[in-house]
């Protein structure tokens, strides 16, 4: 199972104890952070908003959860900025719960479609904000 933090809370439950829950069942946890924007909960780039992300990290590594996926669909900039400022904060946050980073380093893919504008992106980035593809 993939969890979803942000819709959790969205509907009003307490993802650490959905997590719980389903402990033997989570292999992922969706990172999507919150904010209010005209009395609308969306979604925005990591740190900008109010969800507990460390906190979800860290249960979730306790739990055995080996996939974070960053996920986003309201931008407060370009989105391939969000997707590098994304990676930025991973970084940050898996040092800041593991003390280092494990893997050999973020990469996340960046699928953005923008109907008004009919761009499709398909970019990877690394966690310096370097565009690889």
């Amino acid at each position: 199972m993939e969890f979803d933090g942000f819709w959790a809370t969205y509907a009003g439950y307490d993802p650490f104890q959905i997590i719980e829950k389903y402990a033997d069942r989570c292999i992922s946890l969706h990172m999507k952070d919150m904010r209010m924007d005209k009395g609308k909960r969306i979604s925005t780039e990591l740190a900008i908003g109010t969800l507990p992300l460390a906190d979800y990290i860290k249960r979730g590594k306790e739990v055995g959860v080996k996939w974070f996926v960053v996920e986003q669909e309201e931008f407060t900039q370009d989105p391939l900025d969000s997707v590098a400022d994304n990676a930025k904060e991973m970084k940050r946050l898996l040092a800041e719960v593991s003390g280092y980073i494990h893997l050999f380093d973020i990469y996340l893919i960046a699928i953005i479609f923008q109907s008004s504008r009919s761009r499709y992106y398909r970019v990877w980035h690394n966690g310096n904000g370097d565009q690889l593809i």
